[in-house]
């Protein structure tokens, strides 16, 4: 069944001025500087302008496949992809030169030229972004600590693409909060302006502080407006291998973006080589990652290094959660001490983790915001602890290969 849904409406300048929808609440991000703030506010003119050019109230179509929300019928074109470098060229010249930067190094660690650990941690969907500003200058801090042996890659996710449509109470499931602002309050939406720039504002702020950062994206219409800014880009299970994703892998490759493309929901792996291969002369820049799924986990040592999951002698990255450890986070602390172990051993390891953290351990705590709103996540100083021992066990890996060298 395709159903058809409404979009939200955009805040006015008044809006802007007195604080946005809500009472009291501060619609522009604290940590967006002056200019930043009027591009921002471009960027939402921009977004109504696109919604107004569909009929009325009525939005893109959603795509309901097998019960699975798999995204809008929108297509990514070539306007999208003009659209996207338009915006990398508006930023400001310090922004792209961190993204240029952060691209290039990952780009020399899946490649073999960089010994370090690329390691995508954050939460699993983002709902309130003061938490979310919070742990990203609590991982700054920890990045500093780290850097010569793992580079952190900020994981802010706005989208989520979900396994049901709807809930056991007949409500619209959370897709995230670029969806649905308010999860308490899922009115069907495809993208809502305020959430669009407080996104923005994240991504910057993450960039000032030193950090990459990584996403996931569901939709084009968001895409359109937020695919310059992640360093990282991750295709998902239910997604990978459709069309408008590796149209969207394509275009990025002009800006140097990492794709992950992860095996699809059964623990195939040959959706996401395909996905690495199809884009491979447009964007070089295409890794596959393990997720796991219903044929077992990818984790042990033979599938890290298999030649199957290769593709041009790139590393893979191993998700540590997801299908890989049946989203249980004592399975997750398994994983990962499994993979410190290997490296004490001096044995293959990968060289890329995905991880999800947050400031709080657990999940569905609509009480508590620092808690993950979708899947468990580590608490953060389960997390720092966790990256202080894999930057130990990497430094004496490296001590140890160059033992064996001389």
């Amino acid at each position: 069944m395709v159903t058809q849904i409404l979009v939200d409406t955009m805040p006015t300048p008044r809006d802007w001025r007195h604080g946005g929808r809500q009472q009291g609440t501060d619609i522009m991000p604290r940590n967006l500087l002056t200019g930043e703030q009027d591009m921002a506010r471009q960027t939402v003119q921009a977004a109504q302008d696109i919604f107004l050019s569909h009929d009325g109230l009525d939005g893109p179509q959603l795509i309901e496949q097998n019960s699975m929300y798999v995204g809008t019928k929108t297509e990514f074109t070539d306007a999208t992809a003009e659209q996207i470098l338009s915006n990398w060229e508006s930023l400001p010249e310090w922004h792209r030169n961190e993204l240029i930067r952060h691209r290039q190094e990952l780009s020399a660690i899946f490649n073999g030229e960089d010994d370090r650990i690329a390691l995508v941690v954050g939460p699993c969907s983002i709902e309130d972004i003061g938490s979310a500003e919070r742990y990203i200058e609590r991982m700054a801090k920890l990045q500093e600590q780290v850097k010569d042996h793992v580079k952190l890659v900020i994981r802010l996710y706005g989208e989520k693409p979900r396994t049901q449509a709807f809930d056991k109470y007949g409500q619209p499931t959370w897709w995230g909060k670029l969806a649905h602002p308010d999860p308490n309050h899922r009115e069907p939406k495809i993208l809502d302006a305020q959430s669009v720039v407080e996104f923005q504002g994240l991504f910057a702020h993450a960039a000032r502080l030193g950090l990459a950062t990584a996403t996931e994206f569901l939709n084009v219409e968001a895409m359109q407006h937020l695919a310059h800014l992640p360093d990282f880009i991750a295709v998902g299970a239910r997604t990978v291998g459709q069309s408008k994703y590796l149209q969207m892998a394509k275009a990025l490759g002009k800006l140097g973006a990492i794709i992950g493309f992860k095996n699809d929901l059964s623990g195939d792996v040959q959706p996401a080589i395909n996905s690495v291969q199809g884009i491979s002369h447009d964007n070089p820049n295409g890794i596959v990652v393990l997720r796991g799924g219903e044929r077992g986990d990818k984790t042990n040592f033979e599938n890290w290094n298999q030649d199957q999951y290769i593709v041009g002698e790139k590393q893979v990255c191993v998700d540590v959660c997801h299908g890989n450890s049946n989203k249980r986070l004592s399975r997750t602390k398994e994983i990962l001490g499994a993979i410190i172990g290997k490296m004490r051993q001096g044995l293959e390891f990968p060289r890329s983790i995905m991880l999800e953290s947050h400031l709080t351990e657990g999940t569905l705590n609509k009480d508590n915001n620092a808690h993950s709103l979708t899947d468990p996540c580590l608490g953060f100083e389960t997390t720092e602890a966790w990256v202080m021992e894999l930057a130990e066990a990497h430094k004496f890996t490296l001590e140890e290969q160059r033992k064996w060298a001389k």
